[in-house]
């Protein structure tokens, strides 16, 4: 081959190399700027998928399904619901895990783990506490990724419920409370109705002896011994009607918020003594002993509404009285270091446990031990109530056969001179 042929053949080579190159660097150019265009697809893709993340309501995420569900993926909501960045825990600062209540974290990890073996959905309510101390209810659903059998991880939604836990706890709490409403309005009806019932009886009764026996004095051959039992009667009987009448109208001053203190100084040693005198013969009538413990004869100066004390005392003295069938009835008072106790104590029937506060409802009457169920059933309630109002509280120790002890206690220093 001549010299120019050989130079002719390097020339085509060298100009076939030529446009394979161009045609190589072309094809290069294509896929340069395709996988340009991918990658800027992807980019916004990934924006768009950023944006809408961050714009979900609740807490999306990806994580590992180890001890602390360490997370891939996370979006900006997490920071409201925890209080943490998202960064807190792509960093692995933090994790659910350790922001579990106690008493839901042992409940967590079985509930997600059976769905996995079962490749279900798990949703699982459960509290977890913010950064800023308090506690959140967590609504969460997830599932399991798996790559053939093999997991890879966990994805899954969060929703802070705590609003919706506490409008239906206070709804809960609300019917709740109606419903006592109603139950304790269906039980003052009740009562009231027996209350009507028996201040019914409870007029006639008294009325009825009065208007008797009196028709009874009008007999001129009436001996002298059968009238003084007659006028007994009828005088037994407007005590009687007249306990009734004061009741009802303590009832309805009480009701109206009527009631005036009227506060004097006196000595509660004289006032005790009165008391003693005053019940003395209605003991005695009943064979019982009423008995005046006073300790402190000298440090019985009180301040208060002394005409109120007088009738709560009375009232609880003869309370005692009507339910002690024998024994005695002791009445006194005791100084403490906080308190000035006034007590009225018994040997009577007692008080059941489950009655021993229930006994101051309104027109309610304990005769589960065989009491009398005369009066009203107001007693007890009024002198608590009256209690009360001279800053007093009005306590009952008892138990069923071996008798009671009211104690009316007033603080040092309220009333007390």
């Amino acid at each position: 081959m001549s010299e120019v042929d050989q130079q002719e053949s390097e020339l085509s080579k060298m100009k076939e190399q030529n446009d394979f190159l161009q045609k190589e660097n072309q094809a290069l150019k294509k896929r340069l700027l395709l996988q340009s265009q991918i990658e800027e697809k992807l980019r916004k893709s990934d924006q768009r998928f950023k944006i809408l993340l961050d714009h979900l309501p609740g807490v999306a995420y990806l994580c590992l399904n180890d001890d602390r569900y360490s997370m891939l993926l996370v979006n900006d909501a997490v920071e409201v619901v925890t209080g943490y960045t998202r960064q807190d825990f792509l960093d692995d600062r933090i994790s659910f895990v350790e922001l579990y209540h106690p008493g839901d974290e042992k409940k967590i990890g079985p509930i997600v783990e059976k769905a996995i073996e079962n490749k279900e959905v798990f949703n699982i309510v459960y509290r977890i506490k913010h950064k800023d101390g308090h506690w959140r209810w967590i609504e969460e659903s997830g599932s399991g990724i798996f790559n053939g059998d093999n997991l890879e991880m966990l994805e899954g939604y969060l929703t802070d419920i705590t609003d919706r836990v506490l409008a239906e706890e206070a709804m809960k709490k609300n019917n709740y409370e109606l419903k006592i409403a109603k139950e304790r309005a269906e039980e003052s009806d009740r009562l009231k109705t027996k209350f009507l019932n028996n201040m019914s009886h409870e007029v006639r009764t008294p009325m009825n002896a009065i208007v008797g026996f009196s028709d009874l004095l009008l007999n001129e051959d009436l001996t002298h011994q059968d009238r003084e039992k007659y006028v007994g009667f009828i005088h037994k009987s407007c005590r009687k009607l007249l306990t009734v009448i004061n009741d009802i109208m303590d009832i309805s001053q009480l009701e109206t918020k009527q009631v005036v203190l009227k506060n004097t100084h006196f000595s509660l040693y004289k006032l005790m003594c009165e008391l003693h005198d005053k019940h003395l013969l209605e003991a005695k009538a009943k064979g019982l002993h009423l008995i005046l413990n006073n300790s402190h004869p000298d440090q019985s100066e009180l301040v208060t509404d002394r005409g109120l004390l007088s009738r709560i005392m009375s009232s609880l003295i003869e309370n005692a009285v009507k339910f002690t069938k024998s024994g005695e009835v002791k009445i006194g008072y005791e100084i403490t270091e906080t308190h000035y106790q006034i007590y009225v104590a018994d040997t009577g029937l007692g008080i059941k446990m489950e009655m021993q506060e229930k006994i101051f409802d309104r027109f309610l009457q304990d005769v589960s031990e065989g009491g009398v169920a005369d009066g009203l059933g107001l007693g007890l309630s009024l002198a608590r109530e009256y209690g009360q109002l001279l800053g007093a509280s009005l306590t009952v120790d008892s138990e069923p056969g071996k008798g009671s002890v009211f104690t009316l206690i007033f603080p040092l220093g309220n009333g007390i001179a």
